[in-house]
């Protein structure tokens, strides 16, 4: 017997404080398919709650870029698990505090970020400037890029050395 993968969450529409369900209830997280994605989370989009707000936005954004990652190409299964799922920013956050390609400040798809900016700039700066990554990817995409500056520093600070500006 293995420990369980996921705590499921219940919530009420409109309370802000979510309730943790008991191991032993019935109601673990429902498995919403891509089939039923988009009539399943249209209307939590609507929530008061950030937090369903929020899931909801992500799952449509996902369904929207066809539930893949955009690397190997692996298949969303369960739209209400998205926590797995990265959408991941074409133009570093760390580097271009705006986007080249839509003009809109960037900030990330979750969370609080997300839940407070409207709905439609949402879904226009995930659409345009960020890729869906499963956690595999996005592992890889990260220490790809970590590696890349790190050699950038690390010869910066060799030529500066060599050059006596150091």
């Amino acid at each position: 017997m293995g420990f369980p993968r996921f705590l499921a969450w219940e919530s009420k529409m409109g309370d802000a404080n979510s309730q943790r369900v008991s191991w032993g209830s019935e109601e673990l997280q429902t498995s919403v398919s891509k089939a039923q994605a988009r009539e399943y989370f249209t209307p939590l989009t609507l929530s008061a709650d950030k937090r369903v707000r929020v899931k909801a936005i992500r799952a449509l954004l996902a369904l929207a870029k066809n539930g893949r990652c955009n690397y190997c190409y692996k298949e969303v299964e369960n739209y209400n698990d998205l926590y797995r799922w990265h959408f991941d920013h074409l133009f570093d956050l760390q580097d271009y505090s705006v986007s080249p390609v839509t003009q809109i400040h960037q900030f990330r798809i979750s969370g609080n970020a997300a839940a407070n900016h409207r709905f439609a700039t949402v879904m226009r700066h995930g659409l345009e400037d960020t890729q869906l990554l499963c956690k595999n990817c996005h592992y890889l995409k990260n220490r790809e890029t970590f590696y890349a500056r790190q050699q950038t520093a690390t010869g910066i600070t060799r030529l500066t050395d060599q050059l006596g500006l150091g």
